[in-house]
């Protein structure tokens, strides 16, 4: 995030656009974000829409079917529209510079809590299905788990950083928040269990791929990517303590 805020300090355009490198663009993308941008000059950030290449991969399959449930979850507690994805989106230089830019310290989910922050000060993000993005899978099992473990230590950080209030609007985890001051003191425990859950759904994994047992290879892969979002959140329980200083500075 520190090299993105340097890119963006340094560019001369009003209009950032933000795409991942696994993302293939249409050839009149940049066209249709300034149109979008100059047909209302009160829009300041603009987010995109993502198909995913299709494939055969097992892996890339459970993870569409899993990005789908997990949409369906932003929308049932209502947060969709906070949803601010660098994948295929853009926003207003001003409004990125006056809003900090992305923290340095929330290196897997800064772009969600730029998106969080805009919408907290009362601006919106404009969606489009206009402008598509081709989304190709990381069919690497562990690569995956690395990248999901990576969001849920920083989703326990935006909790530590914004607190519950913040948390509960933006990325609502009910239930690790009601626990946390039991993980907090039992870590040890909660981080025992939640990889031995990781490993139990990777072996079922393991085992429904050749029996080509779609249904059952889902369900772990849900449970494999959920456990792998916990325990990443579990891992940075102890950081408590530093941003507690940091807020007892402020």
């Amino acid at each position: 995030m520190e090299l993105i805020n340097e890119g963006a300090k340094r560019s001369k355009g009003e209009i950032l656009m933000f795409i991942e490198s696994h993302i293939f663009l249409e050839n009149d993308t940049v066209r249709k974000y300034v149109q979008l941008f100059d047909e209302d000059k009160e829009r300041v950030a603009i987010q995109g829409g993502i198909k995913t290449v299709p494939t055969d991969s097992w892996v890339g399959q459970a993870q569409d079917f899993f990005f789908i449930k997990n949409v369906g979850r932003f929308k049932k507690f209502n947060v969709f529209e906070y949803y601010f994805d660098f994948h295929n989106s853009a926003m207003r230089r001003s409004c990125f510079d006056e809003l900090g830019g992305f923290r340095d310290d929330l290196p897997s989910m800064g772009e969600f809590e730029l998106g969080a922050r805009l919408c907290a000060s009362g601006r919106k993000i404009y969606r489009t299905g206009d402008i598509v993005g081709w989304h190709f899978n990381d069919n690497r099992l562990l690569s995956y788990a690395h990248i999901v473990g990576t969001q849920g230590m920083d989703r326990t950080r935006i909790f530590l950083i914004h607190g519950p209030k913040f948390m509960s609007k933006y990325f609502p985890q009910p239930k690790f928040m009601r626990l946390f001051p039991l993980v907090r003191r039992t870590r040890i425990i909660f981080l025992a269990g939640a990889t031995l859950a990781l490993y139990a759904s990777m072996a079922g994994l393991v085992l429904t791929r050749p029996l080509r047992l779609k249904g059952l290879a889902r369900f772990f892969f849900t449970c494999f990517a959920e456990n792998s979002v916990r325990l990443g959140m579990i891992r940075t329980v102890n950081e408590w303590k530093k941003y507690q200083a940091v807020a007892g500075k402020k």
